[in-house]
């Protein structure tokens, strides 16, 4: 009878998970820029949110504030999986990609390991795999579903006309 109990007892905890994982949790985000200023993201600078509508809407209030300068949009947004999926950084600034160029010389760490594809509103965007726009680059017209040579690893990024 001994036996049969410890049986139990073997199989019910090859049964049991010793650790439930959940997914990761996917955040929106939003950064704003400043049309060639060479700015760096940082993680202080980002704001985040659970839904994209959320971000996108806190982007448009940004935008409509009359703190806010003049002409504020919405000039891309990087994702942390392929084909424009998973989380999400919005970039948005002052005028549109057809007046004025936007460069970030250095990209927050997070963003560095996790960007994996990348789109422009009206912009082409340049991405860069090193620091102060070196190394290996990648040119979306205006969207990569990919980033190819640069995917998570990339460091700098412009937006241009």
């Amino acid at each position: 009878m001994l036996h049969a109990l410890a049986a139990v007892a073997i199989a019910a905890t090859a049964l049991t998970p010793t650790a439930l994982t959940e997914p990761p949790a996917t955040e929106h985000c939003a950064v704003e820029i400043i049309a060639t200023a060479d700015e760096s993201v940082s993680a202080e600078d980002v704001v985040c949110f659970d839904t994209e509508a959320e971000r996108d809407d806190y982007v448009s209030a940004q935008t409509a504030s009359p703190l806010s300068r003049a002409g504020s949009v919405k000039l891309g947004t990087a994702y942390k999986g392929t084909n424009l999926t998973g989380s999400s950084l919005a970039f948005w600034g002052t005028g549109t990609c057809a007046s004025a160029t936007y460069g970030f010389a250095t990209l927050a760490s997070d963003w560095v390991t996790g960007m994996r594809s990348i789109t422009g509103s009206g912009c082409s965007v340049w991405v860069y795999s090193a620091a102060n726009y070196g190394g290996s680059s990648i040119t979306c017209l205006p969207t990569c579903n990919s980033l190819g040579s640069v995917t998570g690893t990339a460091k700098s990024l412009v937006f241009r006309p």
